[in-house]
């Protein structure tokens, strides 16, 4: 377990540097890595994870929430990965306005790694609520917690929970 703990650690690294290192785009866009822990709700195996979303600049505003579009991936370091696509919800909080609250929904596909969990199927959603604030307005940091299910698409559903810790970089 101790290794697996170990190859993420640099994964984490890898991906932080490249977000403080990375310049502007031309479009307009905010990456989010999260690292942190998942735990199967079958089995209450834990693990350690790491995951990458890209997400799109502001498709549509609703008062002061805005609405994007994106893709995630998560990986475990028992091997699992799930990938997918959707939506995000963010709502600025408070009166400076450099927190926000978020709220996101995505499909996707998910592979069990060799000694992961058992999700119930290949198809799974994932469910983020988290908050992020940000130090400058490129460069934020936050937590989240997320929820992974197959919706009661198979007959075996047994979840996962993770909490991560995030860091995210506008473009």
């Amino acid at each position: 377990m101790h290794k697996r703990f170990s190859i993420l650690k640099r994964w984490s690294a890898a991906a932080v540097a490249s977000i403080l290192l990375t310049s502007s785009a031309a479009v307009a866009s905010e990456l989010t890595i999260g690292v942190g822990s998942e735990i199967s709700m079958f089995d209450g195996e834990e693990d350690g994870s790491l995951s990458i979303d890209w997400h799109a600049d502001t498709w549509r505003t609703i008062g002061q929430a805005s609405i994007s579009w994106g893709v995630a991936s998560e990986i475990q370091t028992s091997g699992d990965v799930w990938a997918g696509a959707g939506a995000k919800l963010g709502l600025p909080l408070g009166p400076s306005r450099k927190t926000r609250f978020d709220l996101s929904l995505h499909g996707g596909l998910y592979s069990e790694g060799s000694s992961g969990h058992d999700l119930g199927g290949s198809i799974q959603f994932r469910t983020r609520i988290g908050f992020t604030h940000f130090l400058r307005p490129d460069l934020g940091i936050g937590v989240s917690l997320q929820h992974k299910s197959n919706a009661g698409l198979d007959d075996d559903n047994p979840g996962s929970e993770s909490v991560h810790i995030l860091l995210s970089k506008k473009y």
